[in-house]
């Protein structure tokens, strides 16, 4: 499974008017200036994660500038994760680890609900960074340095809502389950939480 932003492509067809055209490449190009390239996507300006943060809590996140006109620069910050698919590790009991049906069941009881968060997660966001001033020719980096907070400020949320995911999808899996003092705990091999989801259809 995986989670991913869409973004309509017409609004990609061009910037509000030539006046703004060559600025907003001015931009884009200052921003990939900066470009750790770890998130390879040739829609995103500037990457703000490491490698393979696609496979950690937080996922890959970027921005792209979209447009800019009188208000500002328009931007979208986009956040991307991979989710673990059909070749899932469940922790199972014993008896189910070695009861091919009792398996199966299990594992098609996780897919189930795993769908339904990983479908649940939150989409992209857009913002506009207001220009600072009136002058023809603003200060590309401190517009940049600005564009990036922003983005970082915009999926926040975000962030938080895929780092949730990825703890119910592993209290699915039976690796995780609430202590007496409702903190999240490793369950031991063999010993799913009673969250995990072939527990929860028993």
């Amino acid at each position: 499974m995986s989670y991913s932003d869409y973004l309509d492509p017409d609004r990609h067809l061009g910037f509000a008017n030539d006046e703004f055209g060559d600025l907003c490449e001015d931009i884009k190009a200052e921003l990939r200036k900066q470009n750790d390239g770890r998130w390879e996507w040739e829609q995103i300006d500037y990457c703000f994660t490491g490698k393979d943060a696609d496979l950690e809590p937080w996922g890959d996140q970027g921005v792209e500038v979209v447009r800019c006109d009188d208000d500002g620069v328009h931007c979208c910050a986009h956040i991307g994760k991979t989710f673990v698919g059909d070749d899932v590790c469940l922790n199972l009991q014993p008896e189910i680890e070695n009861d091919d049906e009792a398996w199966e069941k299990a594992r098609e009881a996780y897919l189930d609900q795993a769908q339904e968060i990983v479908a649940g997660c939150a989409v992209a966001v857009e913002f506009t960074v207001p220009w600072e001033n009136d002058d023809d020719d603003p200060d590309l980096d401190a517009l940049t340095k600005a564009i990036i907070a922003e983005a970082e400020k915009a999926l926040a949320p975000l962030e938080q809502d895929l780092a949730g995911a990825d703890e119910a999808l592993e209290m699915l899996a039976g690796w995780k389950t609430y202590d007496e003092n409702g903190d999240l705990v490793h369950c031991p091999e063999g010993q799913p939480g009673p969250e995990a989801a072939w527990m929860q259809a028993a």
